[in-house]
């Protein structure tokens, strides 16, 4: 029987100070999840920072800076889970989270959307993002008539490798910024 793999894509751009906080809440998980951490060329002590942790993660140093949609597509080239999270470098998984992630696999289902919570500067958790609540179910429909639906932000979606072979790589130059979106 096949196990299912979780891989964690970081990607970095100058957040040296957060970066630590969100390779450990990775680590820290009680699964074995395919951790890359992807640097966009950061002018900071990020690669540093990177390199400390040696084997436990997979580093991928852009050679130039090509925006989150370039972040993207160098982490999930590298990636062998059959599910993908994009973990921006300022969030952090709260613990047992890819193990929950991991239980709510079902074969039919190409995006998961997950509430996120609020921290501060110290962790300490506060409010739920979004405030609203979102959309459950089969949001296809509502992407065909409005071209949207409410959902989470980046590190709240993970997605299934089959949905994303059809649609990777992505285009960089306009997906500097927003590269969830286009997800």
């Amino acid at each position: 029987m096949h196990k299912t793999r979780l891989s964690v894509i970081v990607t970095n751009y100058n957040y040296a100070r957060y970066l630590p906080t969100a390779i450990d809440s990775v680590l820290s998980q009680d699964a074995n999840v395919d951790l890359i951490v992807v640097d966009d060329r950061s002018t900071d002590e990020s690669r540093s920072i990177i390199g400390s942790y040696g084997d436990l993660v997979r580093p991928i140093f852009l050679d130039r800076n090509l925006g989150q949609g370039g972040g993207f597509n160098a982490g999930y080239a590298a990636a062998e889970g059959d599910l993908i999270l994009f973990l921006d470098a300022d969030d952090f998984m709260l613990p047992g989270a890819v193990p929950r992630i991991i239980a709510n696999r079902d074969r039919g289902t190409s995006l998961y959307l997950y509430l996120m919570r609020y921290a501060d500067e110290e962790g300490n958790l506060s409010s739920i993002h979004p405030g609203r609540g979102f959309f459950s179910g089969d949001i296809s429909e509502l992407l065909r008539t409005n071209g949207r639906y409410h959902g989470t932000i980046t590190s709240g979606m993970v997605f299934s490798r089959r949905l994303m072979e059809p649609i990777m790589p992505m285009e960089t130059d306009g997906f500097r910024q927003g590269a969830d979106g286009y997800l």
